[in-house]
């Protein structure tokens, strides 16, 4: 039942959910574009936008050829502003370059139109699992220069991505372990 009215992704209509008001000001930008994931499209804008939004796949949405992948490739940046880096999604990139022993897949499921009909795809994405990123982030700036600017009332810190991303794949590799249920 819910599969039936379950709202079909819409690059034009769909909220880009969780993402603060930031990432929803630039999606609903007249010249923004945005990538064909239906749970974890990115909008951008700007000269590199197609670039950057157009080589998606529904099964790495934030491995190679995602936008986090084309930002690497074009030497991007990281602005934190007012969150920490436990909303950092260019971390997640590390993760699909990384290897460790929690790394798994998960199914799952969304509606989508292919040639103009609705259909309900199953498909496989890595495992996004944020929760050691503040540690992260901490050992991070430990060992590099990361200056904190205050914007308003807001933290901010930004980043080469390069240098974080290739940071945290060696870390993930050395310290993430298998979770506890994972264990058990």
């Amino acid at each position: 039942m819910i599969r039936e009215h379950y709202p079909v992704f819409d690059p034009d209509l769909t909220p880009s959910l969780n993402m603060g008001a930031i990432a929803e000001m630039i999606r609903t930008h007249p010249k923004a574009l945005r990538s064909s994931h239906p749970a974890r499209s990115f909008a951008a804008l700007g000269a590199q936008a197609e670039f950057i939004t157009s080589s998606q796949t529904l099964t790495e949405p934030m491995g190679e050829g995602s936008p986090l992948a084309q930002l690497y490739t074009l030497g991007g940046y990281i602005l934190l502003l007012g969150v920490g880096h436990d909303r950092n999604t260019s971390l997640h990139l590390a993760e699909h370059r990384a290897d460790y022993p929690s790394k798994k897949m998960l199914v799952e499921h969304s509606a989508v139109m292919v040639d103009g009909q609705r259909e309900w795809l199953e498909y496989e994405v890595l495992e996004p699992i944020s929760d050691d990123f503040v540690a992260l982030g901490s050992d991070f700036e430990r060992t590099h220069d990361v200056p904190v600017y205050t914007v308003g009332d807001a933290q901010t810190r930004y980043i080469k991505q390069s240098k974080i991303v290739d940071f945290l794949v060696a870390w993930l590799e050395k310290y993430r372990l298998p979770r506890r249920r994972d264990r058990l």
